[in-house]
């Protein structure tokens, strides 16, 4: 059903070549650089859906620009019903916005990796060996924030919060203490 889109010949060009989708199961992205070549591709996945008896989702189907312009407006309609824009959208478990950043991703893949090393506090805390710890943290904890980090484009401050998740594990992995230099307060970690 897809080989139409594929033989179609609008999308976007990276390395010198055109992609015009990127297909993982039954989730689907469609993408050209303007609305109407997009339009074009859409009709054809629709058009291909009935061929095979099926009718494309309308409620699932959003449309997102990508770009630096927030304000651009896009108008994609199937069967007459116009398609919803959205500002972000999740594919694959991973935050996609329009302005291409990935803040959102990377501080929601932290919180997860916080989340998944409590689960395993009672091994992370427990009368273990050092380095069955170590790759506790390697197999459960960090494949959780490293998900999808392929596409991120990190900046000073999200590779200092990344760098900061990794030191958050460790210190209560060893249950090292320290002192705030302001208040002279001593803290112990859980």
């Amino acid at each position: 059903m897809m080989q139409e889109v594929h033989e179609k010949r609008k999308g976007i060009e990276i390395g010198g070549h055109s992609y015009n989708n990127l297909r993982y199961a039954d989730d689907a992205v469609v993408m050209t650089d303007n609305e109407a070549d997009l339009q074009d591709l859409v009709s054809t996945v629709n058009g291909a859906c009935k061929d095979y008896g099926m009718a494309m989702n309308v409620k699932k189907t959003k449309t997102m620009v990508i770009n630096r312009c927030r304000d651009t407006q896009c108008s994609i309609t199937v069967d007459g019903n116009i398609l919803e824009q959205v500002s972000l959208y999740k594919y694959l478990g991973s935050w996609v916005t329009e302005d291409g950043r990935c803040d959102l991703d990377v501080k929601t893949r932290i919180g997860m990796a916080k989340d998944a090393f409590w689960k395993h506090k009672q091994l992370l805390k427990g009368n273990i060996n050092l380095q069955a710890k170590k790759r506790i943290l390697q197999c459960y904890v960090f494949p959780v924030v490293r998900y999808s980090s392929e596409s991120w484009t990190l900046n000073k401050d999200l590779g200092r919060r990344v760098n900061a998740l990794e030191q958050w594990c460790y210190r209560r992995l060893l249950k090292i203490t320290w002192i705030d230099k302001i208040s002279k307060k001593k803290f112990y970690v859980e």
